[in-house]
């Protein structure tokens, strides 16, 4: 006869699929204390507690309905920075938590109805196989900007996007992009900001750094073109956003790193001054202790607060203006 079978204890799916008790903990950037996850009301919210175990935990968000997943300190150990969508709507919002004093409420800092970040994968880029990276040769200011026109469509039609408030926003590349955008398509896009980002291929390549010249050969020559080639340089010169300054009509944010080895100070420069000499709204934003990335906290702070302000006046709709 068989043997009889063991009794197994079942798993309870509320013990696997519910809240954990505690989950997410990360220390203070002060040390004394951390914050965590644990529910309340049901739903996970954020929780600090001293490290020493002395005083009792306090609960520091009051979110009834969805539970918070997303939560990290600030450089300040005063507060608190957490993110949360409307009941699964992907439509973030960052939040920040002022623990002194105790009782604050939570300051959505992004106030902006269904304002949305859409990061376009086009052609050139990496991590979708060798056939889809060959596609962006010879398709910058082409069928890679064409891939950015076809996301923001893509968007509008199942209304995530207002078609009179799209932004673009690229550094390095993106930056480039980003002049591409408000000078090839002229009325796609409502604001630009531009980091870092090449306004003339021609100049941009020949200023390219010594340590960085033996690359340019299997990347930007092979994708871009040699502007020591007449005719690709009379390609680059076309695909370049200064050669269609005459029709930028969109307000553009323009930020540079001073010190940029890679993407001159001057490609910035002669954007902005020719807008300037048109009458465009532009703003030009240089930082004198920085390169093509910025490294200084307070410096990235800045650009982002610009951004912030910039994006905010040019895409709120009347009613939130």
């Amino acid at each position: 006869m068989p043997a009889d079978r063991p009794d197994v204890p079942h798993l309870n799916v509320e013990d696997l699929l519910d809240s954990p008790d505690r989950a997410g903990a990360v220390i203070s950037p002060d040390g004394p204390k951390f914050a965590y996850l644990a529910p309340w009301r049901d739903r996970l919210n954020v929780w600090i507690q001293d490290l020493d175990g002395e005083g009792e935990a306090r609960c520091v968000t009051t979110d009834s309905r969805r539970s918070v997943l997303r939560h990290h300190w600030t450089d300040d150990p005063r507060r608190l920075l957490y993110a949360q969508d409307g009941d699964g709507d992907e439509n973030y919002h960052l939040h920040r938590v002022d623990l002194d004093p105790p009782d604050n409420d939570a300051v959505d800092l992004t106030p902006f109805p269904c304002a949305r970040v859409l990061q376009v994968n086009h052609r050139g880029s990496t991590g979708y196989g060798k056939s889809f990276l060959k596609a962006g040769i010879g398709e910058l200011a082409g069928a890679m900007h064409d891939d950015l026109v076809d996301a923001v469509g893509w968007a509008v039609e199942r209304g995530y996007a207002d078609p009179a408030r799209v932004a673009v926003f690229g550094g390095s590349y993106g930056g480039y992009a980003a002049l591409v955008g408000v000078s090839f398509t002229p009325g796609l896009f409502a604001a630009a900001v531009d980091f870092c980002g090449p306004s003339n291929l021609v100049t941009a390549l020949r200023n390219v750094p010594d340590f960085a010249k033996p690359y340019l050969t299997n990347n930007w020559h092979l994708y871009a073109g040699d502007p020591d080639d007449p005719a690709q340089e009379a390609d680059l010169r076309a695909r370049s956003p200064l050669s269609r300054v005459a029709d930028i009509r969109t307000p553009l944010l323009v930020v540079q790193g001073a010190n940029d080895a890679r993407v001159r100070r001057s490609e910035s420069d002669q954007i902005v001054e020719a807008l300037r000499n048109r009458g465009v709204d532009v703003e030009y934003l240089v930082k004198d202790d920085e390169g093509h990335s910025f490294a200084n906290p307070e410096n990235t702070i800045d650009m982002y607060r610009a951004a912030d302000r910039f994006l905010a006046r040019h895409l709120r709709d009347d009613e939130h203006r």
